[in-house]
């Protein structure tokens, strides 16, 4: 959904539909109905967001697809090709793209450099692409300095909370510790740019509002640390109380 946040507000809505595949089509459809209404959607392009427990599922989907129709761009990406990446697209010739690190920014240049019809990919920093049989890899991208500059999938109405009866809602991003089995600390240790980033209060309480005004009463915090920045986190739930109240 924040994919489709960025595209939506970007100039390259006028040319591109993203379709995002909601809560019954990926939580209730079998495999088999799930490819179904992906091909129904008469794609150029598929992205799989890719973490441990759906890598089996995206890579029978994305060979299927491919076998079906060659001439779709298979995307990738996820927390999990922050090491990897490169050695993945070698193994798994039915992907053709992976975003490596925060995928906003790379995916909005990778669909303007397709769309312009330009086949060169090495100029978009986070990715790693086949070029005919050759895998290659680019420098990594910096971590995203501004979240404000992340149009909310919320507020924007790319993602409607009604239809997964609970506001799921990153308040930052990056964590401060170094543990060895988590993503954050990996792209931490490998990404240029302060760890630690956070969304403004105000954009925070907005979703809060939008939700609760929609009827939804349950949110999750995505935060890998909601204390990390102690007084922000007290200020946050104190604006959270008072949204609560009303």
């Amino acid at each position: 959904y924040d994919l489709k946040a960025v595209i939506d507000a970007s100039p390259l809505t006028d040319d591109v539909e993203v379709i995002v595949a909601g809560r019954v089509v990926t939580q209730e459809y079998g495999d088999r109905a799930l490819l179904k209404w992906i091909l129904a959607q008469d794609p150029w392009l598929v992205g799989l967001g890719g973490y441990t427990w759906n890598e089996a599922r995206n890579d029978t989907l994305a060979a299927t697809i491919k076998a079906i129709s060659p001439r779709t761009l298979m995307i990738t990406g996820g927390a999990r090709f922050l090491h990897g990446a490169e050695a993945f697209l070698a193994s798994h010739p039915y992907y053709d793209v992976v975003v490596v690190g925060e995928g906003e920014k790379t995916f909005a240049e990778l669909l303007g450099v397709i769309l312009a019809g330009n086949g060169d990919l090495s100029s978009i920093p986070g990715l790693v692409w086949r070029n005919g049989d050759r895998v290659i890899a680019n420098p990594l991208r910096k971590l995203i300095q501004n979240l404000e500059g992340i149009p909310s999938p919320y507020l924007t109405g790319a993602c409607d909370p009604r239809e997964w009866g609970t506001l799921d809602l990153e308040t930052q991003r990056g964590c401060p510790w170094n543990c060895g089995y988590c993503s954050y600390a990996g792209a931490a240790l490998i990404q240029e740019g302060e760890r630690v980033r956070f969304f403004s209060i105000d954009r925070v309480v907005a979703e809060f509002e939008m939700a609760f005004a929609s009827g939804v009463r349950r949110a999750y915090i995505m935060d890998p640390d909601f204390l990390s920045k102690r007084p922000r986190a007290l200020k946050l739930c104190g604006a959270l109380a008072y949204v609560n109240k009303k």
